[in-house]
């Protein structure tokens, strides 16, 4: 790939422009380097080249829709007019990204039912060459991510703010790990802090890196159920578990449950579900067992 092809699409992921129009140039080069001509807005390409060396020495790298994994991952929605990323910062074993990935998300306040679920959906799959998704955020997501790596799973970290900036800060030690031994993602530039608006977005990216999505808390409200819904969008099948009556963090799961996601209550009724849908080869299980 060509340096100033890389360099178009950072610029268009990050001048000031409306978002339809932007949306027309994702991934047309000529056009994209056009736009810059006529209009650089402030964003020099010598500039963004200098910061791209600098993610580099952190190990941060780039992909964008010109590279065959973007469109292996991305191409089919980007075709179908869904709202893809301009661009994914990386830093980690990119190669997860080619593995069938299946998300485990939740609420940030999980009570112990939610991480004794996280830990039995996860541990699951353990064997399997699936890669666990999830935000990073604490709770759930947390857990889900700590138990893939315990069970040798790896996993994939979508951030919400941009690699670098460790939000939550708890999670820093996490973070570290996930860079080094898995994936960190973002579609924001490194450093970039996090935004209220940017979680939704991140959402998405989850949905969309994922075969199948596992929601084992969620609020009314939780961000959960919006990757709930793009996922159901995008025609993937949504897993979830039952909760109490009157337990704020399972109401979402429980009203997914009354609108079509599918009914899971433990490691091996998921594996089930996977066979399935066809996202996992029936093969690929025999002789495992979960609880080892």
């Amino acid at each position: 790939m060509e340096k100033d092809e890389v360099l178009a699409q950072v610029w268009l992921s990050r001048v000031p422009m409306q978002n339809k129009l932007r949306r027309s140039l994702l991934g047309n080069i000529d056009a994209i380097l056009n736009a810059y001509q006529l209009d650089p807005r402030g964003l020099r390409l010598t500039d963004l080249k200098d910061s791209l060396t600098q993610y580099k020495k952190q190990g941060i790298g780039v992909i964008v829709p010109s590279d065959d994994q973007y469109q292996r991952v991305f191409g089919s929605y980007q075709a179908l007019g869904f709202d893809v990323p301009f661009l994914l910062y990386i830093k980690g074993n990119q190669s997860l990204l080619d593995k069938s990935g299946i998300a485990v998300v939740g609420s940030r306040q999980a009570p112990l039912y939610a991480q004794r679920v996280t830990q039995e959906l996860v541990g699951g799959l353990q064997g399997l060459e699936a890669c666990i998704i999830s935000g990073g955020a604490q709770g759930v997501d947390t857990k889900a991510h700590e138990v893939a790596m315990g069970r040798g799973l790896s996993t994939i970290c979508v951030l919400g703010c941009g690699i670098g900036y460790d939000y939550p800060a708890l999670n820093k030690r996490l973070f570290k790990r996930l860079g080094q031994e898995q994936l960190l993602i973002s579609e924001y530039p490194p450093g970039t802090a996090p935004r209220r608006y940017q979680f939704p977005e991140r959402n998405r990216i989850i949905a969309q890196l994922s075969k199948a999505v596992v929601v084992t808390s969620a609020g009314k409200l939780s961000g959960s159920l919006i990757t709930a819904e793009r996922a159901m969008e995008l025609d993937h099948p949504v897993l979830t578990v039952p909760w109490p009556l009157f337990e704020p963090c399972g109401e979402g799961c429980n009203f997914l449950l009354e609108t079509g996601a599918q009914l899971i209550t433990s490691g091996q009724h998921l594996r089930e579900h996977l066979i399935a849908f066809g996202l996992i080869k029936e093969e690929e299980i025999k002789g495992l067992d979960p609880e080892e």
